[in-house]
């Protein structure tokens, strides 16, 4: 899938100047190259869900050093929703928000998307026992879930999507078979943006195919301004100090989910 198909609904309006802060993603960026990174500006570190990447304890070291420059938000979406997150947090970076502004947009963002993926054996939302040969799994307030296979709830979601504005992604990749092909024919007449990639989440997780389904807020400019005020007057945390724009912090409610 090309970039240009990742866009946001509405293009945002940015200034063409160097990012007051560096957003990479986990795996994409090697984790001694973000080390290197952080000495000379602020890091945004994006750890995706899955796979599990080795060497990962040493950002969260370094994070904790005295005065450092890196922050590092472990993620619960895979796949294009990660792709999703970090163009937000790219995004934000370009408009001269601080590395805390753009952690606490992104994990808020996050929040309120809802993913959904299936795939041969697919190890998200796993419970104990054998994995079926297809299976899907959701994504919902932060955390994975297995779900009845079928399209049904992928088709619910584009629905509610569409019918409130939402930004709504399709994505297909390895060697699918023809049911995967078909649902992401449909979802994308219906109003997806989406393709096949010939390297996403079906290598991130070592299966065959992947499909999958995201549904995120849609941030216009204006939408993205009036979010900043509100993150720079919010209280923070009372454990991490992040900016909190509801009841809960989003970073630290996921050490405590069930």
């Amino acid at each position: 899938m090309s970039r240009p198909a990742l866009r946001l609904a509405e293009q945002l309006s940015v200034p063409e100047a160097t990012p007051a802060a560096q957003v990479a993603v986990v795996g994409r960026t090697a984790i001694d190259g973000l080390l290197r990174l952080s000495v000379d500006r602020p890091v945004v570190a994006l750890i995706p869900s899955a796979p599990r990447i080795a060497g990962v304890q040493a950002l969260h070291a370094a994070a904790r050093a005295h005065e450092s420059r890196l922050e590092v938000l472990p993620l619960t979406a895979v796949g294009v929703g990660v792709r999703y997150l970090d163009a937000v947090a790219r995004r934000a970076a370009e408009a001269g928000w601080n590395a805390r502004e753009i952690m606490c947009l992104v994990a808020e963002v996050e929040m309120r998307m809802t993913a959904w993926a299936a795939g041969p054996r697919l190890p998200l939302g796993r419970r104990p026992g054998p994995l079926p040969r297809r299976r899907s799994a959701l994504m919902r307030g932060g955390c994975w879930r297995s779900v009845a296979a079928g399209h049904a709830l992928p088709d619910e979601m584009l629905d509610r999507g569409l019918a409130r504005a939402g930004t709504i992604l399709a994505a297909l990749s390895g060697r699918p078979t023809t049911w995967a092909e078909d649902r992401l024919a449909a979802w994308q007449r219906a109003g997806a943006i989406g393709g096949r990639l010939d390297s996403g989440l079906a290598r991130d997780l070592g299966i065959a195919w992947a499909l999958e389904l995201v549904v995120a807020p849609t941030l216009s400019s204006p939408g993205l301004s009036t979010l900043r005020e509100q993150i720079a007057s919010a209280p923070g945390c009372g454990w991490c100090r992040l900016p909190v724009l509801g009841t809960a912090c989003p970073r630290c409610a996921l050490e405590t989910a069930p």
